[in-house]
């Protein structure tokens, strides 16, 4: 009798998680094992925002994305609330002072990842100055007969320039590949950084008319919607590269689709696009880019590797196990909910 006793005032204060897409497991052992009752939301589309409200209620922790608004509704709806961990490295999905003023913290991810991005950025740069793409689609549909010295001839990036355009620790990480391909480094960012390579910095304008590539890196803020756009896209070299992995909304994508279609650039690399802002991208969003062959397009996978993702599902649950046992978590947005 005093077993079940306890065993029920246990259950009573057990802490509950809701982990609003599913994540690699090493985080939600870590869950499980610190005593929470963890529940996951595994089905192939996010919640709706009416389903999202309704699992609140009995809500002590919470493993979101950014399709989640952390706003004052959220809040209110979660009145066991205390900590909320974002499975990425942005919150701009975040309401910082909604939150605050309740007492919950709020957590990210911004370390981590910046090799797994940075291997996409040069892999991908390679994969399309080099035509990899359309050389594999020609052997596969079966034209391949013999090695013929005109075929594919692509364009190394040794002697060539890489722009940096947001110069934190992916952009960094960014420099340090190409500059060891043999690329020269330009950035753009306020302050002059202290890396162990070369790298030199330049105004937006001056290293746009410079660069053979461009590797956009911008935290999502308002003064960096369409930072890239029409005007910037003509200064750039002709035959120039841009890669954006970042956020989709940096670079207007009409501007875009016009300097490809016109041959100025020599072609783009996506990784995010302007209908992020939708929430949700639909079958006909971007048609043109599609079509274009000097357009690599992917869905959001430039951290998606295994050692990447496994980091950040411990981050977050890390997080999440910190502020529930009255300790400060390594990477808190609103710190003072503690003091």
């Amino acid at each position: 009798m005093v077993q079940y006793h306890l065993e029920k005032i246990i259950f009573m204060f057990m802490y509950k998680i809701l982990v609003t897409r599913t994540i690699p497991e090493e985080g939600l052992t870590m869950l499980r094992n610190a005593g929470y009752e963890v529940e996951v939301w595994d089905r192939p589309s996010p919640m709706s925002r009416e389903e999202f409200l309704r699992s609140l209620g009995d809500v002590h922790g919470l493993i979101s994305l950014v399709t989640e608004r952390i706003d004052a509704e959220a809040i209110a709806a979660a009145p066991l609330l205390k900590v909320v961990a974002n499975y990425r490295s942005h919150f701009d999905n975040f309401d910082i002072w909604a939150a605050t003023q309740r007492g919950v913290a709020l957590t990210y991810v911004p370390m981590g990842i910046q090799d797994a991005i940075a291997e996409y950025v040069i892999g991908t740069m390679i994969t399309l100055s080099r035509q990899i793409i359309a050389a594999n689609t020609f052997v596969h549909e079966g034209q391949y007969k013999r090695w013929e010295p005109m075929n594919f001839q692509g364009t190394g990036m040794k002697g060539k320039t890489m722009g940096i355009l947001g110069f934190g620790k992916v952009g960094r990480r960014v420099g340090e590949i190409a500059n060891a391909l043999g690329m020269e480094v330009l950035y753009t960012d306020e302050e002059t950084k202290k890396v162990t390579y070369p790298a030199a910095r330049r105004e937006l304008a001056d290293m746009l008319a410079h660069a053979d590539v461009l590797s956009i890196h911008l935290p999502p803020l308002p003064t960096t919607i369409s930072l890239i756009g029409a005007k910037e896209l003509h200064i750039m070299k002709e035959g120039s590269i841009v890669i954006n992995c970042s956020r989709g909304l940096a670079v207007d994508e009409s501007s875009l689709v016009q300097h490809l279609r016109s041959g100025r650039l020599g072609g783009a690399i996506l990784d995010v696009f302007q209908c992020e802002n939708l929430q949700e991208c639909g079958p006909n969003d971007h048609t043109e880019l599609k079509n274009m062959p000097n357009v690599i397009m992917t869905p959001e996978i430039a951290s998606s590797t295994k050692e990447a993702r496994a980091y950040m599902s411990t981050t977050v649950a890390q997080s999440i196990i910190h502020v529930l046992s009255g300790k400060k978590p390594e990477f808190v947005i609103n710190p003072e909910v503690f003091d």
